[in-house]
């Protein structure tokens, strides 16, 4: 009871005023209360039409560009496709493309896709590790993500694989074990011999660095495999 008194007297001052406020609510006008529904049902219409307008864009999109993932069409539409996720999700659902594709459904246009693009992709491939093998850069090693970066499909490596052998076994062929690549390095240290730090063993540094033992560096210094860059060409561009 102290609590509720206490309450009251916050809020309105006096148990007086607190009922002279009850009783100015019950005897507000209907005709008030009728404005106050017609605004609501006014705001609820506009929110139909708005949507109604926000799914007819949708659709058009989709005609327009019937290969467009989710990702596409949100980015494309913004707020009128999140507007019908919100408040339409089940329109959305069944008028969006779908979000996984269903096992045992026929190929869609996103693996047509892929297999249209398979081709730009090899070329891609082979640019990116022709490149990187006749760099004078401090070599990388050649992954799959190395192999793919740059390209639409690079996210998508999985899904080539399975559907072009072509590329999946260029990628097996082109990508770069620890241990060539730790010969590489090695092989680019002793044709760049300025690259490395003044007054240190160069066999020693080179082995320490990349990985490998003193006699297997000397080993590839025998048989190297570049021609050994002259002093201009060692220079950094």
């Amino acid at each position: 009871m102290a609590k509720n008194v206490m309450l009251i007297d916050f809020l309105f001052g006096s148990v007086q005023a607190l009922i002279e406020a009850v009783d100015s609510v019950a005897t507000m006008p209907k005709a008030a209360r009728q404005d106050g529904e017609h605004q609501k049902r006014s705001v609820v219409g506009r929110t139909v039409v708005h949507l109604e307008a926000s799914k007819q864009k949708l659709l058009a999109f989709r005609h327009q560009h019937p290969d467009a993932n989710r990702t596409a069409i949100l980015r494309a539409l913004g707020r009128v496709a999140t507007d019908l996720r919100d408040h339409a999700l089940e329109w959305y659902e069944q008028n969006m493309p779908a979000a996984v594709r269903p096992s045992g459904r026929k190929r869609t246009f996103t693996e047509g896709f892929l297999l249209e693009e398979a081709e730009s992709l090899r070329v891609h491939i082979i640019s990116r590790y022709t490149d990187e093998m006749r760099g004078r850069q401090r070599p990388r090693r050649i992954t799959e993500r190395f192999l793919l970066l740059g390209h639409s499909l690079q996210a998508r490596a999985r899904e080539v694989r399975a559907l072009v052998p072509e590329i999946n076994e260029l990628l097996d062929r082109l990508i770069e074990d620890k241990l060539p690549f730790r010969h590489r390095q090695a092989r680019w240290f002793l044709n760049y011999p300025r690259r490395l730090p003044a007054g240190t063993d160069r066999i020693e540094f080179i082995a320490r660095s990349v990985g490998l033992t003193v006699s297997e560096v000397l080993r590839i210094a025998e048989f190297p495999w570049y021609q050994r860059a002259d002093d201009a060409d060692d220079e950094e561009s």
